[in-house]
């Protein structure tokens, strides 16, 4: 005979992301609207990019030049190392020549760190959606000054298929559901309204808890049930 054990529970999402910007900048454009469904890496937002694009100009323009300075830096250390061998000049005038040219690569090296660390800046300026889900109201409008530190951030996106049910059971069916699992046996997970006239869902996808709850005495599970009628 199957045992029906009924509990309590609450729908929560399986991910739930607050979309904030990595930068500070102008909120340039939106590309969402409130309460849509988005796509993982679709594009919600855009930060005014030109203070980034300029610095990134000027940073290139300074690899130009020290790429030049390194190579004219090695024609010298060519040069002195042949003035040394025909003993026309000191061997130390080469081995200055040598810590210049070392000097230069590694100015030359922080500038193209410099390059990429204003690139990946630059490629925060668009932001997209890191997974599929629900967009939620939006907390900045257009042309105001968004920056990596607000805390309530652009907007929430919301997984809402998959979505999860957490309720508990008390914690005396916890070795009988743990006999199930041993003997390969599937609890089923039943997903009721709240006057228990229609069953919304059912799955047989769930976990336990990794603790009993001393409190209460219970221990949490949590089920895993599609929702793609947006049921839940």
């Amino acid at each position: 005979m199957p045992v029906w054990i009924e509990a309590l529970g609450r729908v929560t999402p399986r991910q739930q992301v607050v979309l904030r910007s990595r930068i500070d900048g102008e909120l340039q454009k939106l590309h969402f609207n409130e309460g849509q469904f988005v796509k993982k890496g679709q594009l919600l937002a855009e930060i005014d990019p030109r203070a980034l694009q300029t610095q990134l100009a000027q940073q290139k323009a300074q690899l130009a030049q020290q790429k030049a300075l390194l190579d004219n830096a090695k024609r010298d250390l060519k040069r002195y190392d042949s003035l040394v061998e025909d003993d026309a000049i000191a061997a130390q005038q080469r081995d200055t020549q040598r810590s210049l040219v070392a000097q230069t690569q590694a100015a030359l090296d922080n500038i193209q760190a410099q390059i990429k660390h204003t690139e990946l800046q630059l490629s925060y300026t668009h932001i997209h959606a890191p997974l599929a889900g629900k967009i939620g109201f939006r907390q900045m409008d257009v042309g105001n000054q968004i920056k990596a530190s607000d805390t309530n951030g652009l907007a929430t996106i919301v997984e809402m298929d998959p979505i999860s049910v957490i309720f508990s059971l008390p914690e005396i069916h916890l070795p009988q559901l743990q006999t199930q699992l041993r003997l390969g046996q599937t609890m089923v997970v039943e997903i009721w309204n709240a006057d228990k006239s229609q069953r919304l869902a059912t799955s047989r996808d769930w976990i336990s808890d990794n603790q009993v709850d001393a409190a209460t005495g219970s221990i949490r599970l949590k089920a895993f049930v599609s929702n793609a009628q947006q049921q839940l």
